[in-house]
């Protein structure tokens, strides 16, 4: 299992003395790709993000953390290229990444990329 995450995406808690993370501000939520995606971001791959983070947070993170073989697979214009070469499913249901953006995640949600056929 491979873990990535942002150290911003928690806020710090101060007690004299202790500086801790206050693990309420963030979720993880696990990802994997099949087909050419699985090649780059694997498939078991927990990402933490800071709660209230939407499904559009999380791609931004794959991004920000494969870099430019993400990029390269799924393209520039990411809602563009998702709508035309990926689907996903979210927890186990079937759910068009373009109109989904904006979804806010949940602590142990799952998302799974899959390369659609042809493309």
């Amino acid at each position: 299992m491979q873990i990535i995450g942002i150290l911003t995406a928690g806020s710090f808690v101060r007690t004299p003395g202790v500086f801790h993370l206050d693990v309420r501000s963030q979720i993880e939520v696990r990802v994997s790709g099949v087909s050419a995606l699985r090649g780059i971001i694997g498939n078991d791959t927990v990402v933490v993000l800071k709660t209230g983070s939407a499904l559009g947070d999380l791609f931004t993170q794959l991004e920000e953390q494969f870099g430019s073989a993400y990029r390269e697979l799924v393209g520039e214009g990411m809602e563009c290229s998702l709508r035309k070469r990926f689907n996903l499913l979210y927890n186990g249901q079937f759910m068009p990444p373009e109109e989904n953006l904006n979804k806010v995640l949940s602590e142990g949600d799952e998302i799974v990329f899959f390369q659609m056929a042809g493309a």
